[in-house]
């Protein structure tokens, strides 16, 4: 029998000499790591991505890398390639060496000579001149290859490229670009010429559908022709608005808008409409958990069932329920008092109403919030809405809304007395009502609403509550904010800049349901749910060190920005790095940018049918501290970093933005 001392004294020999293995056999050293030197035109980093020697990470078990001699000078010319792409057609590799830096580990140096670029002397562009002049200037404005800028290949395909779409968008359906260079070594210089064939000019002629069975033919040729206008001139990005246009109805599993055959006699082009529809009635379950520094939620539940055909004429039912066990902070320390937090919300959708740019929603919901352990609320909802297409991307959204909530507390009545005056109607434990009038616009030009790479989308939200309406409360509230998303390659950049401000009539409070609250997954990623806002406390404790858990309260100015890069990784897999500023004051006078609240950090996402799982960590880089005031309204003091965690961690489906 073998003890367990030899037993340990064998697997640790066969370690010992796994280790004294150098590197696998018939391999090279192992690449501890690889330089490049001399670029300026083209960074180190995108000079790697391009080729297969690399240096060997120095984070635990990540893949070891070896040196390959074939391999490696096959990546010396990879490397003279990427130049020529890039117009630099004398660059050379100057040097390189394999420096040898303990035993079986080298170190890779490479040493470029880029030399002088070829610049581009001349760009021709041909077989234009019969369009009309403000349509010639158009074809040739902003295109990506410039005189006097270094012959790029990439840069010459992406202006064929975008001078084909832009006649095919403006009716030249038919259009093709060819181009040529000629390249001057030994003078540095290249003429480029561009030669299209424009062909006719075509106008849209009919639609046709194909592949709708249960959908009337005629509603989906109604919302076609809203953006491909027979008579009109031909663009493919009428094509493109269709497609989404019909897609919107939430019928349907695939809209595929495409051209036909063109009728060279007649001049236009006819559309075809191939739909693929989806089940009519779907339920949907599922149960995760929510998670972030101020609160945990284990489990959350959602519940969701819809029918788009309700009593035909595709009118929409949707209800909708979500249930969560809410502790705070965290699990451990609110094991002994979980929380229950949960909504369920009843939405009808009437579309084609006196015109196929009017729709009718009107919504009935139910809310159990939960604002922290001492405060939590019932509240009801009705809406009514018509969202109105004005056109292509712009649309308006009036809506007449009425609510009712009842605050509860788990403090003692003097505390509710002092630590709710922020809200007379919710410290008096009474029925609260808000009832208000709202008018949103919305400007979209992105590509997809769901996961967007690239355009913009203004929104301007304007709500007037009154008394007139049944309310408690008289007040202004005005929310505008713009996105941009600009792709880089496979990646985007995308960025969010909004505002808030909230103006209650003289002599009046402002309700805490229509305050803004930064902080969550969706908003300033440096503060747990609802956290980054002005704070009361009851009254100041006798050490005089302001308490971390002071009530969040909301307030009536608010300004965000986010910056988000977002890199796809293989697979479902993407990578975030991301930048929020933010902040929240009583008033909206009171904002300043030093007092706005940075924060950086990293995200994961997996991006599956039901949109983006995300993972996020942010990191407040500053310390402008929170303000906290006593129940009457004086700031007794500024809640700092010592105090307040500058780490959270957030768990969500679904972009922030």
């Amino acid at each position: 029998m073998i003890s367990a001392r030899s037993a340990a004294v064998a697997l640790f020999a066969l370690w010992a000499c796994g280790c004294a293995s150098v590197h696998p056999a018939g391999e090279g050293p192992l690449v501890d790591s690889l330089e490049i030197r001399g670029n300026q035109a083209i960074p180190a980093g995108e000079i790697r991505a391009r080729i297969l020697t690399s240096g060997t990470s120095w984070v635990p078990f990540s893949e070891r890398h070896y040196l390959d001699e074939s391999v490696f000078e096959t990546d010396l010319r990879r490397i003279v390639r990427l130049y020529q792409a890039r117009g630099y057609y004398k660059a050379r590799i100057a040097d390189r060496q394999v420096v040898e830096t303990g035993k079986g580990k080298v170190e890779v140096l490479v040493t470029v000579d880029e030399g002088a670029p070829t610049l581009v002397e001349k760009l021709a562009v041909e077989g234009i001149d019969r369009l009309p002049e403000t349509l010639r200037t158009l074809m040739l404005q902003g295109l990506p290859l410039k005189e006097g800028e270094p012959f790029a290949e990439e840069a010459f395909d992406r202006t064929k490229a975008s001078l084909q779409e832009r006649l095919r968008e403006a009716g030249y359906a038919e259009a093709e670009v060819e181009g040529s260079a000629q390249v001057r070594l030994q003078e540095d210089r290249a003429e480029v010429s561009l030669l299209a064939d424009v062909g006719r000019r075509y106008r849209f002629g009919r639609v046709f559908v194909a592949g709708a069975n249960r959908v009337p033919r005629m509603r989906i040729l109604e919302l076609a022709k809203v953006d491909v206008v027979e008579g009109a001139f031909y663009s493919e990005s009428a094509l493109v608005l269709a497609e989404g246009r019909i897609f919107d109805l939430g019928v349907f599993s695939a809209v595929k808008v495409t051209r036909g055959a063109p009728d060279r006699r007649g001049g236009t082009v006819p559309v075809v409409v191939n739909v693929r529809e989806a089940p009519f009635r779907t339920i949907r379950v599922g149960a995760g958990v929510g998670f972030d520094q101020a609160r945990q939620e284990l489990p959350r539940l959602v519940g969701e069932w819809t029918n788009r055909n309700f009593f035909g004429g595709l009118r929409r039912l949707t209800w909708a329920n979500q249930l969560a066990l809410v502790f705070v902070p965290d699990v451990i320390q609110g094991f002994d008092s979980p929380l229950l937090a949960g909504s369920s919300k009843l939405e009808f959708a009437q579309p084609n109403l006196l015109s196929s740019d009017l729709s009718f929603e009107a919504s009935l919901a139910y809310d159990r919030g939960v604002v922290d352990q001492d405060l939590t609320y019932h509240a009801g909802t009705v809406r009514f809405g018509l969202p109105w297409r004005l056109g292509r991307r712009l649309t308006l959204v009036p809506s007449v809304n009425l609510s009712a909530a009842v605050f509860s507390t788990t403090l003692a009545p003097g505390q509710v007395d002092q630590e709710m005056a922020f809200d007379a109607c919710a410290a008096s434990g009474k029925l609260c009502r808000l009832a208000y009038l709202e008018q949103r616009v919305i400007y979209d030009r992105r590509d997809n609403p769901v996961d967007p790479t690239r355009g913009y989308m203004l929104s301007f939200a304007l709500q007037e509550g009154s008394g007139y309406f049944g309310g408690g409360y008289d007040y202004l509230r005005l929310e505008p904010e713009a996105r941009g998303y600009l792709p880089m390659g496979r990646h985007v950049l995308a960025a969010r800049l909004t505002a808030g401000m909230l103006l209650p009539s003289e002599g009046q409070t402002s309700s805490v349901l229509t305050r803004f609250f930064l902080g969550g997954s969706s908003s300033q990623r440096g503060f747990g749910t609802r956290q980054l806002s002005p704070r009361v406390v009851g009254a100041l404790p006798e050490d005089g060190v302001l308490p971390d858990d002071a009530m969040p309260v909301g307030g009536n100015g608010m300004l965000s920005g986010s910056l988000e890069a977002r890199f796809r990784l293989p697979a479902s897999f993407g990578l975030v790095a991301f930048v929020d500023a933010g902040e929240v004051q009583p008033s909206f006078s009171d904002m300043s940018l030093d007092g706005l609240n940075l924060a950086v950090g990293l995200g994961l996402r997996n991006r599956t049918m039901f949109g983006p799982v995300r993972f996020d960590v942010g990191y407040r880089v500053n310390d402008p501290g929170i303000p906290v005031y006593l129940s009457s309204g004086d700031q007794v003091g500024l809640l700092r970093s010592g105090q307040l965690s500058r780490w959270s961690l957030h768990f969500s489906i679904g972009e922030a933005f």
